[in-house]
């Protein structure tokens, strides 16, 4: 499932810029609440009672699914659906009860029919809100083979997930999003990772509508009363939360095959699935699938394992992506693209899209037995769709991206209420918690590490085994892990295990205090790199600062034009290299960036490597930039040489590398300040760190990616973080002529950057304020667009005026808005502190309406709110608030003690920096 990456500003770094790709929000899948569970939910005596039996983790395993018949009956235009489920059990020894998932399933039937013998009545019972459902037996059966039919009925899903409906354009769709827990929303089964097997699925739909599900059609039924059913082959095994299907009147636009290739000798069907009248924005999305496809192919040697590809634009999905088995779901935003298509959607396209279909192998083929080894799902698709595209595209440098998404990792990472990448699940709050930037973005870097260590080969091969090997099957991480540790040398394989193993089964990542000294031993010059390691840990923290890790550890050093790298496996908390050389001009602990750690160096050492940054490799600027402001987070740099530092940084070529800097500097203006006074002069002070580099670039529009993203970030720290008045005056003339919307003293743009819409918007509103709003709400409610409405959206993030405020934090209970559309109204209400208290007092009021919006085991989520609080008060009610509620909210504990702990950290941060702010103030 697509998080990504590009990570809401509240779920990434604590006070993070504006992601840099139009309407993708990360795909955290926020949506649901489903139809009442008062008809099958027990009584809270009831589950008293029964708390001991029932598995709400995983189910045992002494009935198992070998496979599914699945007939449902979907009218996307009805309330809700009905279905038919004939499950094959193997039950392995005698009893009379068992479990399987349900959940808001009204239950009309249920028998079960032995493989001999007479059937056997049964009865269904949902015993836990998380969807467990107890099966009764009228008297005992088993060992043997058996099969258990249900026929139920139930409502669609109004929030997004399971089995859910989209109005647009007065037509009606039917969608289905299952993971993480979302198939037992949509028929009864063992919903579950390990329960992995064949589906045969029916449809019966209203005739001349679309059927799709993960295989390929093999007929379609005139059933003679306005419907028809249709069937499709039967799957090759999956688990539940891979199973997918649509129906509705879509727009299907046949591509061309994805041909033949030396790993697959048959070709494969490839369609663009859209709602009415959406297809023809499909074609640049099918002619850029199969290049994709085959560079996964040869880095795997596997071929794409499935009969045929379809890529669904689904209008409402809070999902970035799904990558169901053969029917992958993609926001419209992500597929659908005209002439007008700005470089930022283009980019977005190629590195959603390689995520989704690196998953066919990660994920798909080879599945995790549960869901505490989500990341061998989501890290190695993160990892490889970077891969795939260096392949296809090598000039594009995806491997930057992937570089520089492992540094922002890092932020969430240092805290010490932080997870680790193999985190034990053991509750659904835990399955929420899965799905973040440690198992995507952490996850990625740590593979990207050990790949660089082992070597770009031996890592291939060691994937590409582990792939074979477990084919159409379960693994887990130390399935991986064994796999890939047999690619290191002789006698370094038990090492290279252990090593892995430190990075996944501890949070946290580790932080290098890096020296080095030189002298001459008769006729030879040495020198001595002395490497001692420990937790990274910011101001404030109480973490354990003594942790330890195995870190595949490569350094760089140079005299002038001269660079030399070694690698070594730093196994003890102090490690001394020894070179014999010259004394190199500088010492850098992170050849080529591609380590998952920091490194820190003396104020000495520091302002050496900074004056040869601008001579480093991409990747060793993003970690050096990364690491030079990590130092300064952890106290160790002073406020005057870190702003020194900001001023060197902005110069980089690199621009991941170059906006580093900007969520320090966001904070010193945003909350260090005190005052508009306050925030005005150092918005004055701070504003020429990025002026040149702007400058360099200009605000037309520029075709390049690279460019055109660098453009976007540093206009909106300039225009909204720190309102410089000429940027933001030439951003309303683009809004003006965009919106054609006249102002007074706005002369509309004459050309328009597109790239820079959505913040010429959200300025616009920051100035022009209610009325524009109320323009904003009367275009967006008229158009299906979906980058059209993404930019509106986005736009409200700037209503901080009292009146635009709460005419935008009344949309997010407003019908007309897509669920997808306004979480980022939501906090960004809460980021602006001249919204805050109003937003607080509105969202205790309108909470259950909130909550409504997103799906039940992801609701604790909203407690992130509190991420750009800064104050003990702002802490206390946050706290007194969410405590009490926490734990009846899908994966709330940890959300709310990463964001109290943020607000620790930059209280921490604050009082120590206050004397150093005084005089920069004071200038």
């Amino acid at each position: 499932m697509k998080q990504k990456f590009h990570e809401p500003r509240w779920f990434g770094c604590a006070r993070s810029l504006r992601p840099v790709v139009i309407g993708v929000v990360a795909s955290v899948a926020l949506s649901v609440s489903g139809p009442s569970l008062a008809a099958s939910e027990p009584t809270a005596a009831q589950q008293a009672n029964q708390a001991q039996d029932i598995p709400t983790g995983q189910l045992p395993r002494f009935v198992v699914p070998e496979h599914y018949d699945l007939h449902l009956t979907i009218d996307p235009q009805k309330e809700g659906f009905s279905g038919e489920v004939t499950i094959d059990l193997n039950f392995v020894d005698s009893r009379d009860l068992f479990w399987l998932h349900g959940q808001a399933i009204e239950v009309d039937s249920i028998q079960l029919n032995p493989a001999k013998g007479r059937s056997i009545d049964a009865s269904y019972k949902q015993v836990d809100s998380t969807g467990v459902a107890e099966i009764k037996l009228d008297k005992a059966y088993g060992p043997g083979a058996a099969q258990l039919v249900i026929k139920y009925h139930s409502n669609y899903n109004l929030a997004l997930e399971g089995l859910y409906k989209v109005d647009e354009a007065g037509e009606s769709y039917a969608f289905t999003q299952f993971e993480a827990i979302s198939a037992r929303l949509a028929f009864p089964g063992f919903d579950q990772p390990d329960f992995k097997v064949p589906f045969d699925v029916r449809l019966t739909v209203p005739s001349g509508q679309v059927a799709i599900a993960n295989t390929p059609a093999l007929k379609e039924k005139d059933n003679g009363d306005g419907t028809s059913t249709v069937t499709f082959a039967t799957s090759k095994p999956i688990p539940t939360y891979l199973v997918a299907f649509a129906v509705g009147p879509f727009d299907v636009v046949e591509g061309d095959d994805i041909p033949a290739s030396q790993y697959r000798d048959r070709k494969i069907p490839l369609r663009g699935i859209a709602v009415k009248g959406k297809g023809k924005n499909f074609d640049y999305a099918l002619e850029n699938t199969a290049s994709i496809v085959e560079a996964l192919e040869g880095n795997f040697g596997i071929p794409y394992p499935y009969a045929k590809l379809d890529l669904i634009a689904v209008p409402d999905f809070n999902a970035g992506a799904m990558e169901n088995v053969g029917a992958i779901t993609y926001r419209e935003v992500l597929l659908l693209m005209d002439e007008e298509a700005t470089p930022q959607q283009v980019r977005a396209y190629k590195s959603v899209h390689s995520h989704e279909l690196a998953h066919q192998w990660f994920g798909n083929l080879v599945t995790p037995v549960w869901w505490d080894d989500i990341w061998l799902n989501e890290a190695f698709a993160t990892w490889m769709g970077h891969v795939a595209l260096d392949i296809r595209d090598p000039k594009d440098e995806f491997r930057r991206d992937l570089l520089s998404r492992s540094a922002s990792a890092m932020s969430t990472d240092s805290l010490a209420s932080a997870r680790q990448i193999r985190q034990p699940i053991l509750s659904s709050h835990d399955i929420a918690s899965a799905f973040d930037g440690i198992t995507y973005s952490k996850g990625g870097g740590v593979l990207s590490m050990f790949e660089r260590f082992l070597g770009r080969e031996a890592f291939q091969k060691g994937v590409s085994g582990y792939l074979k090997e477990r084919s159409w099957g379960n693994a887990t991480a130390d399935d991986f892990v064994a796999a890939i540790s047999a690619q290191a040398p002789e006698g370094q394989k038990e090492n290279m295990a252990q090593a892995f193993q430190s990075f996944l089964e501890q949070p946290g990542l580790p932080v290098l205090e890096t020296s080095y000294n030189c002298e001459t031993l008769g006729d030879d010059s040495i020198f001595q790199v002395r490497l001692t390691q420990h937790r990274y840990l910011p101001l404030g923290s109480d973490g354990d600062y003594h942790q330890q890790w195995k870190i595949p550890a490569c350094i760089a050093y140079g005299n002038g034009e001269e660079r030399q790298e070694a690698c070594r496996l730093l196994e003890k908390p102090l490690t001394t290299w020894l070179f014999r050389g010259e004394c190199p001009d500088w010492v850098l602990a992170n050849a080529q960036g591609a380590g998952y750690y920091r490194w820190n160096h003396s104020g000495e050492e520091w302002t050496k490597v900074l004056a040869v940054a601008s001579d480093l490799s991409p990747g060793e600027q993003i970690k050096l930039a990364d690491s030079f402001v990590a130092a300064f987070v952890a106290g160790g740099i002073n406020l005057t040489d870190f702003l020194d530092g900001a001023h060197i940084l902005a110069q980089l070529p690199t621009r991941q590398a170059v906006i580093r800097a900007m969520p320090v500097l966001t904070d010193i203006v945003e909350v260090w300040t005190d005052n508009e006074e306050q925030r005005a002069t150092a918005q004055a002070l701070l504003r020429s760190i990025y002026a040149k580099p702007l400058a360099a670039i200009g605000l037309k529009s520029v075709s390049d990616f690279d460019q055109a993203s660098h453009q976007e970030s540093l206009v909106y720290f300039q225009a909204v973080v720190m309102a410089d008045p000429v940027i933001r005056a030439q951003l309303l003339s683009q809004a003006s002529a965009y919106m054609e919307y006249e102002v007074d003293g706005v002369e509309p743009a004459q050309e328009l950057n597109l790239s820079l819409m959505d913040i010429a918007l959200e300025v616009a509103v920051n100035e022009w304020k209610l009325p524009f709003v109320e323009h904003l709400y009367a275009r967006l409610v008229e158009s299906q667009d979906p980058v059209f409405r993404s930019r509106i959206t986005g736009a409200f993030s700037g209503a901080f005026d009292p009146a635009a405020a709460k005419r935008v934090r009344a949309m997010v209970l407003d019908s007309k808005l897509r669920n997808n559309e306004v979480f980022g109204i939501i906090f960004s209400q809460f980021k602006e502190i001249t919204t805050r208290e109003a937003a607080w007092e509105w969202l205790q009021e309108n909470l259950e309406g909130v909550l409504k919006r997103i799906p039940e085991w992801a609701q604790g989520r909203i407690a992130a709110v509190g991420t750009d609080f800064c104050s003990l008060e702002e802490r206390a009610q946050l706290n007194d608030y969410f405590g009490p509620r926490i734990n009846n909210m899908g994966g709330g504990p940890l959300t709310l003690a990463n964001t109290l702990e943020r607000i620790d950290l930059c209280l921490a941060q604050r009082a120590h920096y206050q004397a150093d702010f005084d005089r920069l103030m004071s200038q």
